[in-house]
């Protein structure tokens, strides 16, 4: 029983099989464009499965495929087209033109989005997708090789470390500019100055301030370049201008997206160093010199000292660990025809390859939008974020090295008592363990857009944005112990505790009204009129402690002396601008650009 049942299984799918073969056909066909041109290199790919071929260079194809399936004829710059093959055997296609390609829309000059081929300057897009492919932490960094004559050049590897941005190199000769381009997120000014207020800070590889904004949150960043670009934010547009739009939400069901990023980093590039002689001078062998590898070879010195290490440390090596980040981030979006909305959570942290250095990030924001009518929309943004860490020296760090010797295993250095463990040198780790200097940045960027249009010819758009940040600093090192053996780390002195605060606000207000007309039965005409108001204030103060009663009581009461710094700045500018655009059939564009400014500063 069991043999005839095989028996009639294997016949029946054999005879299946048969059917199913003998079903196939070959369909052949041309593939054409709108105006009866062959297309070369069409996809032409039966849905659902991985089958599928090309056309040729006459644009013709053939494939075999069952009478069921569907084919798909694809190709770039073409819309994609689906075919049912039913019983044909020849399938002609002719593919129209994908215009969303041709009109491709960028976010420009004051967040108004126009037609890429309407453009009469360079413009650079980079999308989300580009922009988070080699997950960098920081934005301006985010932006390396993505952009074409472009320049960003990051102050260092160490955590949370600032970037620097230029487009198309220098552009003033006043030595004492910043040359890099204005930043603009959803219409908003936003702040990258990196402050060195505060002793040592420009040592000590502190963050600009675009390094805030969490990359997953971006939807795009364009570059305008040039005064024809920039011409409409007048003379803060100097040096070109970063378009920053965000993510909004999209209608229908509640989604959600989470991400998690883990990273390890290392030390690229390692001095070479010698490993023959040892600490001394002359030759001669001294295991608390200064000098070094100035000593006997480690073979003379083992002989004169039992306790030498066989062979010497490589210091260099030892001093730095690896280093790693976490990062994680977690979005919903969603909404109605009426509602979107979206919210995003994200952590950062990063431990970097100096010893007790790190960077923490967290960032919260919520975009909405809101559609009252078809005359009426408003949107809003905001976004908080909370960042800083413990910074130290970079060129500190290696020079301390270099007067290091190997003869010690640097990794080695504290006592149990507390102090540092040396042979007379400063211990570079003990620098880092000590000397502190802890940022912590708690800063608020939040906007609300308004959009009216009362004739279908007429839209009148008012923008407002806040931009305000508070940066407290904490640099500390402890005070000799009075221990008889007791080393001191050169750098803390008698000990000190150093306080600064800087608060940031900036408030950016923009009216636009916005004109659209036929001039005649080919041309069209886009006139922009508009005020813009900036308003921005820096107010920083700080106090240096130096020399403290209790060693490593960090208040600025147990200082001896208290030395004071302040720092005021003002700005404002009030500027109007106009622009006009002249259309001719889609295809020729004139756009005429002008705009005055006011400003005081104090």
């Amino acid at each position: 029983m069991k043999k005839t049942i095989q028996i009639w299984l294997a016949t029946w799918l054999f005879a299946g099989l048969s059917v199913a073969i003998a079903q196939d056909r070959t369909v052949s066909g041309t593939v054409t464009s709108g105006d009866g041109a062959t297309i070369p290199g069409v996809s032409v790919a039966v849905k659902g499965t991985s089958r599928g071929t090309l056309t040729d260079a006459s644009g013709t194809y053939s494939i075999a495929v069952s009478p069921n399936t569907t084919l798909v004829f694809s190709s770039i710059g073409y819309t994609t087209q689906e075919v049912a093959v039913d019983n044909r055997s020849t399938i002609n296609v002719n593919l129209a033109e994908d215009t969303k390609l041709l009109d491709e829309v960028v976010v420009t000059q004051l967040g108004i989005g126009r037609a890429k081929k309407a453009l009469g300057y360079s413009a650079q897009g980079v999308d989300s997708e580009e922009l988070v492919q080699n997950r960098q932490t920081n934005l301006v960094n985010a932006l390396q090789g993505k952009v074409a004559g472009v320049t960003i050049n990051s102050t260092g590897g160490a955590p949370g470390q600032g970037a620097r941005i230029l487009i198309r190199g220098i552009n003033s000769i006043d030595v004492g500019r910043d040359n890099q381009p204005l930043f603009v997120i959803d219409g908003i000014l936003l702040d990258n100055s990196t402050s060195t207020q505060g002793s040592g800070a420009e040592l000590r590889g502190m963050s600009n301030r675009a390094a805030d904004i969490n990359p997953d949150d971006v939807e795009s960043i364009n570059i305008l370049k040039g005064g024809a670009a920039t011409a409409l934010y007048g003379l803060r547009g100097a040096n070109g201008v970063v378009v920053i739009t965000t993510k909004s939400g999209k209608s229908g069901a509640l989604r959600a997206n989470f991400s998690s990023t883990y990273g390890v980093e290392n030390v690229n590039k390692f001095p070479e160093t010698q490993d023959k002689y040892t600490i001394g001078y002359s030759g001669e062998y001294d295991p608390n010199s200064f000098w070094p590898s100035w000593g006997p070879t480690v073979a003379d010195a083992k002989k004169i000292d039992p306790t030498h290490p066989d062979k010497l440390y490589d210091h260099f090596r030892d001093a730095y660990q690896q280093g790693q980040q976490f990062q994680n981030n977690l979005s919903f979006s969603g909404g109605t025809d009426k509602v979107t909305f979206l919210s995003s959570l994200s952590h950062l942290h990063h431990e970097g390859v100096i010893p007790f250095t790190n960077f923490n990030k967290i960032s919260a924001r919520l975009n909405a939008q809101v559609k009252f009518s078809e005359k009426f929309t408003t949107s809003t943004n905001l976004n908080f974020i909370n960042s800083g860490g413990d910074r130290y020296n970079a060129d500190r760090f290696n020079e301390s090295l270099n007067y290091w010797s190997p003869r010690y295993d640097v990794r080695d250095f504290i006592k149990p008592d507390g102090t540092m463990k040396t042979y007379g040198n400063n211990n570079p780790i003990y620098g880092a363990y000590t000397n502190k200097l802890t940022d912590n940045v708690n800063r608020l960027i939040g906007g609300i857009n308004f959009n009216y249009a009362p004739l279908t010819w007429l839209t009148l758009n008012y923008r407002a944005g806040l931009d305000t940040y508070s940066d407290d600093r904490l640099r500390t090192a402890p005070g000799p112990r009075g221990f008889a053996d007791e080393d001191t780390y050169e750098d803390n002195g008698l000990g000190f505790v150093y306080q600064y605060h800087t608060a940031f606000r900036s408030i950016t207000s923009t009216f636009t009204a916005s004109g659209t007309a036929n001039l005649g039965t080919d041309l069209k005409g886009t006139l922009r009129v508009g005020h813009d108001l900036y308003d921005r204030k820096i107010r920083s103060f700080g106090a240096e402690g130096n020399e403290l009663t209790v060693y490593d009581y960090f208040d600025l009461r147990n200082a001896k002396t208290i030395t004071p710094t302040q720092s005021a700045q003002d700005y404002r500018l009030m500027g109007i601008f106009g622009e006009l655009t002249l259309d001719y059939q889609d295809f020729l564009f004139l756009t005429l650009t002008g705009r005055n400014d006011i400003t005081s500063s104090l």
